[in-house]
């Protein structure tokens, strides 16, 4: 049921590659010329919000497969705040320096943004503490939205362990059915201006929490029901990983097939939690497993890139640059040469910043729980 041994507990790290995929796919929806792609491929692109459930099922397994046994073996206040201590050491540093950074630009006023943020101290107050998202105020941001999302989720981890427990009369499938419900519920909803059933992320509604919630307590969820039996064989076949990859992308670029889109992801985790197969062997290694390693930074950095991208001396620079390489400044060579811009900070945010600063404060929660034992 999910419990396997010390060794089993190290990355995954094809589902790392994953994550660095669905970060360049995020990226994409975001910065793809309008009106120059159609058909199969719009959808596809405009489906790009999709892979945020990707994002929260991912967080939902891995820090269940991570963090179980300190649950198991240590008292729940102690484990409950190294747990909070950890997550927030993962997610606040970065957070806040884009956060910032795009705040700054913001209130320039000569951004892609129609405005400036009034009132900015609730917003940036409720922003830097990664609470936007319950409190009904804009992600300065943009992406942050789904940040404030994941730490509500990390504050409920109790709640769904508790929903998991067996002894208890909780179950894998129970969670995992009862999640899917509720994004079904959402896609159902009657919300205008929406690209697809699951494209949620209105501030001033519950919807995009509720969103967050429900497709990370999937990811728990199936994390505790990967060893069950009847699910071994089909994520065990050779080919498993292949047909669901391949059921992905042909589904992508189909309208109204959310849902369908959320059940394939949920079945590549578990293919690739495996760690055999073909997709697998493709993400585990070189390009795909570095983005999955700098995703949290290309995730969070595409905003305060496109902001900077809309200032006049850049646009203009960056024009330059173009020329001088023989490439006329067309949609595509901009889209390249905002991804070779982006994956470079990415790489330096994750250097400078999220690996000392996840470092200094796992140290002081090593030394916090060695305190309380």
């Amino acid at each position: 049921m999910g419990m396997g041994t010390r060794a089993d507990r190290r990355e995954v790290r094809s589902l790392t590659g994953l994550r660095g995929i669905a970060a360049l796919l995020v990226v994409l929806l975001h910065t793809a010329p309008a009106g120059g792609v159609a058909g199969f491929g719009a959808v596809f692109i405009r489906h790009g919000y999709l892979w945020v459930d990707m994002f929260l099922l991912l967080s939902g397994f891995i820090l269940l497969r991570t963090y179980e046994r300190l649950f198991q073996e240590r008292p729940f206040p102690i484990a409950y705040a190294d747990f909070l201590l950890r997550r927030l050491a993962r997610l606040w540093p970065l957070f806040a320096l884009a956060t910032v950074a795009t705040f700054v630009a913001r209130q320039t006023g000569r951004t892609w943004y129609a405005d400036t943020i009034h009132p900015w101290g609730w917003v940036l107050v409720a922003n830097l503490t990664m609470t936007q998202a319950w409190v009904g105020q804009d992600s300065i941001d943009v992406p942050g939205w789904s940040v404030s999302g994941e730490w509500a989720c990390c504050l409920m981890f109790p709640l769904f362990l508790r929903l998991l427990d067996n002894r208890r009369g909780g179950s894998a499938a129970g969670l995992y059915l009862a999640a899917f419900a509720v994004l079904t519920v959402l896609a159902w909803l009657p919300v205008p201006a929406r690209a697809g059933g699951l494209d949620l992320a209105l501030p001033a509604t519950p919807f995009p929490v509720l969103r967050c919630m429900a497709s990370f307590a999937m990811g728990m969820a199936l994390w505790r029901g990967c060893g069950h039996r009847r699910l071994e064989p089909l994520v065990s076949s050779p080919l498993a990983d292949v047909v669901a990859t391949g059921l992905i992308l042909a589904m992508m670029g189909k309208p109204h097939t959310d849902l369908a889109i959320v059940a394939l992801f949920s079945l590549l985790i578990l293919c690739l939690s495996r760690q055999r197969g073909v997709v697998d062997r493709m993400l585990r290694t070189g390009p795909a497993y570095w983005a999955g390693q700098v995703s949290y930074s290309v995730y969070l950095l595409q905003v305060p890139l496109i902001v900077l991208k809309g200032q006049t001396r850049l646009t203009h620079d960056a024009q330059q640059v173009l020329v001088a390489y023989g490439l006329s400044a067309t949609k595509g060579s901009w889209l390249c040469l905002f991804y070779v811009l982006l994956l470079i900070c990415s790489a330096i945010t994750w250097w400078m910043v999220e690996r000392p600063s996840r470092t200094m404060l796992r140290a002081v929660a090593y030394r916090l729980s060695g305190l309380a034992a």
